[in-house]
């Protein structure tokens, strides 16, 4: 039998490899190569290339959306992606899908809100779903 290494195996890695102060990118890649449905890889890929200034930035963080499991983090973390890009279409999206799974203080989230859209009536109006549809739509 043979062993064959995990994601996990990996990432665990990719850990050692920045405690020594070098690129863990190889190993972040065949993480997330090896579990794609899980985002917060492709989070991690994506944060560490916009940090660098690395063009793949812009593909793996919208693909972090793509395998993301349920959860808050992931979507509020592609709601600020494109909050800062003023990509109002994307940021409503996944804002809209960060709060319906949230579980805590959305503050962060609503401080976002303010930033893309500052009229208190329309977020009033709009910015609260009521159902499947995103904050934004309508």
């Amino acid at each position: 039998m043979y062993w064959l290494p995990t994601a996990a195996t990996f990432e665990r890695l990719a850990e050692k490899r920045e405690e020594q102060a070098e690129d863990p990118t190889p190993e972040l890649q065949r993480a997330a190569a090896l579990d794609p449905e899980n985002g917060s890889r492709q989070m991690s890929l994506g944060l560490r290339a916009r940090n660098g200034r690395r063009p793949g930035a812009r593909r793996a963080e919208p693909a972090a959306g793509r395998g993301a499991r349920p959860g808050y983090q992931p979507r509020y973390l592609l709601a600020q992606y494109y909050c800062r890009r003023l990509n109002e279409d994307g940021f409503w999206k996944w804002s809209g899908e960060a709060l319906r799974t949230a579980y805590g203080d959305v503050m962060p989230l609503l401080d976002l809100w303010w930033q893309m859209r500052p009229d208190e009536d329309w977020l009033a109006r709009r910015g609260i779903p009521k159902g499947p549809t995103s904050p934004g739509s309508s």
